[in-house]
């Protein structure tokens, strides 16, 4: 039986949950594919007795400020002289703000989304991020500050084969209800059973409203708020865009046909998982430059793109309302794949098969 000891941080946050749930979930699964799972929110000596150790970036966030996250470094290099292989998990919203210091001190750097160009890790980008790199560059869109300066470090070239997909933040539940089952699951741990969401609403050609726009644009960097921005402004005269509750949202997109998702921090959002549920065909800007797991946003399949610069929103929107039939289409190959996943005996041995294969591979420099 393989030892897999899990390190996370104590405390409740949405990407630490999705990081954790399909883990605590399938940890009876998971002994049939011969892994024993085990989870710590602290360090203590037993924590290294194991064949993997498993460390949640989240758990270091604090450690960053301290000498430029030096004690990161000795932490992971000391980890590194045990037998255990090391696997950092990058939990932070997007392709980019990475944490590529630690890539010489771990066996594999596992993150929700990555980059399908690997070597696009080298360059440094404006906000840590492709996305407000590209609105920094196209529109001149400002920062108040660049970001901590770990989060644009360049890789070495042997290292970037370490970058590997884990899983996305869509590994959880995302129901009406799912936040206050998070912090329920956060404080009981496993005394209230976890599950995904039982709820679905099937995609339809009744539902009376077209579009949904609800999106926020409150963010602390200007380069991930502008499109929101943008898009709010061009569409306020099609449809209501203005924030509503929580409870009002979701009864809109179970009312909806479609609904935009643009970009917030990372290129994937809550937001495109509650639309999924919802029954509602999926919005955004491409995605094709991702590269994910699972993967629900395959091109005019099963989301419907637009252009980062927004130059075709206004086309893609008439599209949206000429092409009902097509919207449904697209909502009902998103929800049936992420349905599949979610709730079902044959997507849950997926996800573990897909954890089997990230700890069973083997690091060259260590084999």
């Amino acid at each position: 039986m393989q030892q897999i000891h899990i390190l996370h941080e104590n405390y409740y946050n949405r990407n630490g949950e999705s990081f954790l749930f399909p883990l605590k979930y399938n940890q009876r699964r998971l002994k049939d594919y011969g892994i024993a799972l085990r989870f710590y929110s602290r360090i203590v000596p037993s924590l290294m007795n194991c064949d993997v150790l498993c460390l949640s970036s989240r758990f270091f966030s604090s450690w960053w400020a301290e000498a430029g996250g030096s004690r990161i470094i000795q932490f992971l290099q000391q980890s590194r002289k045990g037998s255990a292989q090391i696997l950092w998990f990058d939990l932070s919203d997007s392709t980019g703000t990475t944490h590529l210091r630690v890539l010489p001190h771990v066996d594999r750097y596992l993150k929700s989304q990555i980059l399908k160009d690997r070597s696009a890790y080298q360059n440094v980008y404006y906000g840590s991020r492709l996305t407000t790199d590209f609105y920094h560059r196209k529109f001149g869109v400002q920062d108040r500050d660049s970001g901590p300066p770990h989060l644009n470090h360049v890789p070495r070239d042997k290292d970037l084969d370490k970058i590997q997909v884990g899983w996305h933040s869509g590994m959880t539940h995302h129901g009406r209800h799912g936040v206050l089952w998070g912090h329920t699951w956060h404080r009981m741990g496993t005394i209230v059973p976890r599950f995904y969401p039982v709820r679905w609403w099937s995609p339809s050609l009744k539902r009376p409203i077209r579009c949904s726009c609800r999106i926020g644009t409150s963010y602390t960097r200007e380069t991930v708020a502008y499109a929101r921005k943008e898009i709010k402004k061009r569409l306020s005269e099609q449809m209501c865009v203005k924030t509503i509750s929580k409870p009002k949202y979701f009864k809109e997109l179970t009312q909806s046909i479609a609904a935009v998702s643009p970009f917030g921090f990372g290129e994937i959002c809550y937001r495109d998982f509650e639309i999924v549920i919802s029954g509602a065909a999926m919005i955004k800007q491409q995605m094709n430059h991702v590269e994910t797991w699972p993967d629900l946003w395959v091109e005019n399949e099963s989301y419907l793109p637009f252009a980062w610069d927004l130059s075709d929103l206004d086309e893609t929107i008439e599209f949206v309302s000429q092409n009902p039939r097509k919207m449904v289409d697209l909502a009902k190959q998103a929800q049936t794949r992420y349905k599949s996943l979610l709730c079902t005996e044959e997507g849950h041995h997926e996800f573990c098969q897909h954890f089997a294969g990230i700890v069973a591979d083997k690091n060259p420099e260590k084999a």
